[in-house]
């Protein structure tokens, strides 16, 4: 049995180095406040991890109001 976990990352471009920021993955919808982010980049990646490993989507950008 191999029971899967989400979980979103993200990072604030030319601010972080790597994806150093996390939250669990709500499937059904979430709001996610990225601190001192205004009229930055902010790249996201979910990642799901099991027994066997893990992997991570296609990161996806929005620029922060």
């Amino acid at each position: 049995d191999h029971a899967t976990s989400f979980k979103l990352k993200w990072k604030i471009e030319t601010v972080d180095t790597d994806f150093l920021h996390e939250a669990v993955l709500n499937l059904l919808g979430q709001t996610v406040t990225v601190a001192n982010a205004a009229g930055k980049t902010v790249s996201f990646k979910a990642v799901a991890i099991n027994s066997t490993g893990s992997t991570d989507s296609a990161v996806k950008q929005i620029v922060m109001p």
